[in-house]
């Protein structure tokens, strides 16, 4: 993580101007900080944004803040959108493109935030994204709080590479707007916040550095998960892959790997959850589940028995902001291997909840880190125990409530 975006950074913010300052203390003395959190997702959708929209809502809550959901926004207009834009790319008309990054859906968002403001006054106006507050106009602090900006994306993802030029400028625009309102913006990596300077401007004062939890296990039960680690086999490795995309997770990667260790004498398996592997591709030593629910109990708990049972996560994205499964694996006490791309350098940190490879590593640097480590079971359960512990105090979304709390009373003070 880079010195200039720490966790503790939060320096008071200048350049305010009157009528945001007089705005920010609406609240009675020794009232609870009021939050809208407005969204154009629905907060309690468990798969939304890979459940962060719903999640980040119960960090809010948790943290003894008074939350106002504005969620849904212009939603059916965004759903029609959304079936134009497909079929104009399937009649090869126009490239795929985020449909709220135009103007004239965020003037419509930042109009309906402005209404409900002006019968539900709050503090500070939250979203977890920019393109929720580009239109917003001035009155009321703003905090974002996402997992990339907008050409962090465009430059990160091989599928953004037709994205159409005009709307991208229009992209560009947007995005540049909401990162100049917002009060405080928060980022779950350093990569992200990078990005924000370097082609933003944005002031390095006003950006905060906090990661994602993961809530894949719902307590923080040291015991059980201590006890799951010295339950792993100690005759067969397990390699767990969860995703949805088996390319851009690095399947071929994770194939391979699996693949030199059985050559090498070292019996492996590979476990696939959330997609297939396409033909052609070795499954002596798989097993695969091409989806789990985890809003259904009986699957969840085969879920969290598939991640128990696991000695290594290993998914070497080729492409991730952040990675919310590798927070996953630490409140489990799995141990994450990846590769450098994107924010994972701030969801994985080496030799304390797994390794990052270089970009360009191939198979046999994983094999070699991942045999070393078979060979010396007290140092793979020292690495187990303290992916734990980084998820108890780093990758949790109770701690990640607070650091939020702490980021909106700072932005709602002025």
């Amino acid at each position: 993580m880079d010195p200039g975006f720490s966790l503790h950074d939060t320096a008071p913010v200048n350049g305010l101007g009157p009528q945001q300052r007089s705005s920010a203390n609406i609240r009675s003395a020794g009232g609870s900080l009021r939050v809208c959190y407005a969204s154009t997702s629905d907060v309690r959708d468990h798969r939304a944004c890979s459940g962060t929209v719903h999640r980040i809502h119960l960090a809010l809550r948790s943290a003894a803040m008074d939350i106002d959901v504005l969620d849904r926004i212009a939603y059916h207009r965004l759903q029609m959108e959304r079936l134009h834009m497909r079929f104009l790319r399937l009649a090869g008309g126009v490239g795929w493109h985020q449909v709220e990054r135009t103007r004239s859906m965020a003037e419509r968002i930042g109009q309906q935030i402005h209404r409900h403001l002006a019968h539900h006054p709050a503090d500070v106006v939250f979203s977890n994204s920019t393109t929720t507050l580009a239109a917003l106009p001035a009155g009321v602090p703003a905090v974002i709080f996402t997992d990339a900006t907008f050409r962090s994306l465009c430059e990160l993802y091989p599928e953004l590479a037709d994205y159409p030029k005009a709307l991208m400028d229009i992209g560009e625009e947007l995005e540049h707007a909401a990162i100049h309102r917002a009060t405080r913006l928060v980022y779950t990596s350093a990569w992200a916040a990078r990005s924000a300077v370097r082609d933003y401007g944005a002031d390095p004062a006003r950006i905060v550095v906090i990661p994602r939890g993961g809530d894949l296990r719902p307590t923080l039960d040291a015991d059980a998960v201590h006890q799951a680690i010295t339950m792993r086999s100690r005759t067969r490795c397990e390699l767990l892959l969860v995703g949805v995309s088996w390319k851009r997770k690095g399947g071929a990667m994770a194939a391979e790997v699996l693949r030199r260790l059985n050559a090498a004498g070292i019996p492996a398996r590979l476990t696939v959850v959330g997609c297939t592997p396409p033909p052609g591709t070795d499954r002596t030593h798989m097993e695969v589940h091409p989806f789990l629910n985890k809003g259904h109990e009986r699957e969840l708990k085969q879920l969290l028995a598939l991640f128990d049972r696991s000695h290594f996560l290993l998914v070497p994205s080729e492409a991730e902001c952040f990675g919310i499964v590798y927070a996953e694996a630490s409140a489990c006490g799995l141990p994450a291997l990846t590769r450098l791309t994107g924010g994972v350098e701030d969801a994985v940190r080496n030799d304390i909840n797994g390794h990052v490879f270089a970009s360009d590593a191939d198979a046999d640097a994983y094999v070699e880190y991942i045999a070393g480590l078979w060979a010396d079971h007290e140092a793979y359960e020292t690495l187990a125990r303290s992916s734990f512990a980084e998820f108890r105090t780093r990758l949790n979304w109770s701690v990640v409530g607070q650091q939020l709390r702490n980021v909106l009373e700072e932005a709602a003070s002025g």
